[in-house]
């Protein structure tokens, strides 16, 4: 059986369906009590006919039915044996199909698809074998490709892993040491540096010290040079005691002469300031200038 015969209608290559077919759906009446209602009328007028007398349809109808009418309740029961339910249905309902039938048609279409697949792959049955002897030959040029890509993932997944857990976890080690051992050439890089720039600012600090020093001795002071003197060896004292606190860790011979020159510096930093101050206290007017300096600087080193 094809699938036309078995579908029930002809199959059209270009259009699909034939335009022969009747693709409108059927008018389904509907399955209510009226429905049944009338049925039960067309029985009770068969009943009449059956026995001929109206007293018989009333005993039909209340079910009561005595010893005069028995034929006629055999005739009734012969009826109903004879009603037929799948024939009412389709009768008045288009849309119900018996399952019976549903099932026999299942089976006779799952049997042409399968006998129309097997034609088509009996027809195609040669190419199918030939693509697959292209994968099945010992000596075939794709299968050894693919066994020496199969081989070479293997490798590497092998490097990936040796990489992974052991020259990873070592090369971190490395970078950890490299990086310590970096930080620590910073950090001796900085106290160098900050060693340099000590023992420039103390020799800066002891010359401006010194050259205040001889100013204080001289009658007739000059305030502006002796400002400028008082505020560039305060800024160099102020710097060299940054340095000396930086470096303060460290107890070289070397550290250990620099804290007595510096010590030496403040001394005479000190005296001379001393010294300013008083001929400021002893000429007020003379020297306002430079008692105003004074006092900028002497409250500047308390703090």
């Amino acid at each position: 059986m094809s699938i036309e015969e078995a579908l029930g209608f002809k199959i059209d290559s270009n259009l699909g369906l034939s335009q022969n077919l009747n693709m409108e759906l059927p008018t389904a009446a509907e399955v209510s009590r009226d429905l049944f209602a009338e049925e039960a009328d067309t029985l009770t007028e068969k009943y009449k006919d059956s026995v001929g007398k109206s007293d018989d349809c009333s005993s039909f109808h209340s079910n009561n039915f005595t010893s005069e009418n028995l034929n006629a309740e055999k005739k009734l029961e012969h009826l109903v044996d004879k009603f037929d339910v799948n024939e009412f249905l389709m009768r008045n309902n288009f849309e119900y199909t018996p399952l019976d039938s549903l099932i026999r048609d299942m089976d006779t279409l799952s049997g042409v698809i399968d006998s129309t697949l097997v034609e088509e792959v009996s027809e195609n049955y040669g190419p199918y074998l030939e693509f697959c002897n292209t994968y099945s030959a010992d000596d075939n040029e794709v299968l050894l490709e693919l066994q020496r890509a199969k081989s070479d993932i293997s490798n590497f997944k092998e490097n990936l892993d040796k990489v992974t857990n052991k020259e990873l976890a070592r090369s971190k080690e490395v970078i950890t040491d490299t990086l310590e051992y970096l930080h620590r050439l910073d950090e001796m890089g900085q106290l160098l540096e900050n060693h340099t720039k000590l023992a420039e600012s103390l020799s800066i600090a002891t010359k401006l010290g010194k050259t205040l020093h001889l100013l204080c001795g001289i009658d007739e002071l000059n305030q502006t040079v002796c400002n400028s003197l008082i505020l560039q060896s305060y800024k160099q004292v102020k710097r060299s005691n940054e340095l000396l606190v930086s470096l303060a860790d460290i107890s070289s011979l070397r550290m250990r002469d620099l804290r007595n020159e510096y010590n030496d510096m403040i001394q005479t930093f000190q005296i001379s300031l001393k010294l300013l101050t008083d001929r400021c206290l002893n000429e007020p007017k003379k020297y306002r200038s430079l008692a105003d300096t004074l006092l900028k600087t002497l409250g500047q080193m308390k703090n």
